[in-house]
């Protein structure tokens, strides 16, 4: 069992642990009571907690059965209730937001390289230059938040910046830096989205 921010939780070899772009990601948010929150790629819940103990209507939503499974269970021992949904992104979701959160797998890995177990490669690898998932979120997130709505996204300088900020000018959204880390071969960012028409 694992702790942060007094959210205790467990973990699974098939679900992303939560690390130190985690942790930034949730000292980043703010949350006030009674909003509606997304969290896409939930893993084991740990951020989806968090936002649903400082009083938010969390849904979160991950492509993997496990983390789903795991993120339920760590929500009832910290009891908390959280709506799991199993999603590829926004797929079938029409829902609207306040908070849409995301760490995506942002981690450049060829095709050629591995990461050890089907699930965590599927966590981390964010194809050849770590933006796969994230060229996929930003154009739709804009339809997902509501008039007042933010989303909360990790980029690595290790990623395309200049294009991804682009991505998201071109989808009326507004980015602003909400914290900064800097890690042994990167700096990882928690972009803060907010619409912009």
């Amino acid at each position: 069992m694992a702790w942060y921010r007094n959210v205790n939780y467990n973990i699974d070899p098939r679900v992303y642990d939560p690390s130190d772009d985690s942790f930034m990601l949730i000292d980043c948010l703010d949350v006030c009571r009674g909003d509606r929150v997304l969290e896409v790629g939930c893993g084991c819940g740990l951020v989806s907690i968090h936002c649903a103990r400082e009083g938010g209507h969390v849904t979160c939503s991950d492509i993997n059965r496990h983390a789903l499974k795991l993120a339920k269970s760590n929500a009832r021992m910290n009891n908390m209730e959280l709506r799991a949904i199993r999603a590829d992104i926004f797929r079938g979701n029409r829902s609207r937001f306040d908070i849409v959160i995301f760490n995506p797998p942002y981690l450049p890995v060829g095709p050629e390289e591995r990461v050890a177990g089907e699930w965590i490669e599927m966590a981390v690898s964010g194809g050849s230059d770590g933006a796969d998932l994230i060229r996929r979120f930003i154009p739709q997130l804009k339809d997902h938040l509501t008039k007042k709505g933010r989303g909360y996204m990790i980029v690595s300088s290790s990623n395309p910046v200049d294009e991804l900020m682009e991505l998201a000018s071109n989808s009326g959204l507004k980015v602003e830096v909400a914290g900064k880390l800097g890690l042994f071969m990167e700096v990882v960012y928690c972009w803060r989205l907010t619409c912009t028409r």
